[in-house]
């Protein structure tokens, strides 16, 4: 009498005398199987049963078929291969901390452009916009003060509208403190760089270029994401890939830095500024999952921005 075998090489009776019945399970293994004993040149027909589908050899061919089917889950069984999981896959693109800290700077950074607009005679522009010229006399509140002043609504408007959407997706990759931060010693790393390459009588004023130093941060930060998970990578194309953060970060500078009468030097110093912190924070992530070190890190960015204020009015 024939017998009918499962995965686990159990006989079940019952079937025809001159076959035995293969089963295999988990049922994605049927065409695995159906091909090991094609390549072994092992006779096979396919049989159904309502919705099991199970594969008949002739009882002749029996031992060889088991063993090759045996031979191939010891060399198969964790297959297919998972990919490790990655770590960052669950996490959001924007938390609740990271929006409503981006919320509420730009909503400060808005209140503060109508107080300027609204006190005139206190010579906000003339005491905070970033001048070559200032610089040499040892006004280096400049630096930072020219980041919180901007020349009109649509000025003030179109910064926070990329202010607001980049903090958000920072703030989410490395928290809200220290994504706050990071904006503004980026921007005034920038406009520091860019009293060694600006022409002279060179002015400018507004947070364009700490808002290129979010963009600079983040295009760092991914491509440093990008470079590790694709470190085993061959091949011309893979080769690229992890560049593509930071190439598209070029790209919109390209495209949105250089609008006619926008500051272009700003922008650009601002990005590369960014570019260098950026590449520094995923080394010190795990220090910036401490909350306090958050707490402190936008701290000091704060207390710098109103020391800078108070030095220009003192000045």
């Amino acid at each position: 009498m024939g017998a009918r075998a499962n995965a686990a090489g159990d006989d079940v009776p019952d079937v025809a005398e001159d076959e035995v019945y293969f089963v295999p399970s988990p049922a994605s293994r049927f065409n695995p199987w159906i091909a090991a004993l094609a390549s072994r040149r092992v006779p096979y027909r396919v049989e159904y049963d309502g919705a099991e589908r199970r594969i008949a050899v002739p009882a002749g061919y029996a031992e060889k078929a088991g063993e090759e089917l045996a031979a191939y889950e010891r060399i198969n069984h964790a297959w297919p291969r998972q990919a490790p999981a990655d770590p960052r896959a669950n996490e959001p693109l924007v938390s609740d901390a990271s929006f409503f800290a981006a919320l509420a700077s730009a909503a400060a950074l808005f209140r503060f452009y109508l107080w300027v607009e609204n006190t005139p005679g206190l010579g906000w522009r003339e005491r905070g916009a970033w001048r070559d010229s200032a610089f040499a006399a040892g006004e280096w509140w400049r630096v930072l003060t020219a980041l919180t002043l901007h020349a009109d609504a649509p000025h003030v408007l179109g910064n926070l509208f990329w202010m607001l959407g980049l903090l958000a997706v920072l703030g989410a990759e490395i928290g809200a403190g220290a994504a706050w931060a990071a904006m503004v010693f980026a921007g005034a790393l920038g406009n520091a760089v860019m009293i060694a390459l600006a022409p002279e009588g060179h002015s400018a004023l507004g947070a364009s270029t700490m808002v290129f130093g979010l963009l600079g941060i983040l295009s760092a930060v991914r491509t440093w994401h990008s470079w590790r998970r694709r470190q085993g990578g061959r091949g011309q194309l893979l080769r690229i890939v992890p560049w593509l953060p930071l190439l598209a970060g070029l790209a919109m500078l390209g495209i949105y830095g250089t609008a006619p009468g926008s500051d272009l030097l700003g922008h650009g110093c601002g990005f590369g500024a960014g570019v260098a912190i950026g590449a520094l924070l995923p080394v010190c992530r795990p220090a910036l999952a401490w909350r306090w070190l958050q707490l402190a890190l936008a701290g000091a960015a704060a207390v710098l921005l109103v020391a800078a204020w108070l030095a220009a009015f003192a000045g």
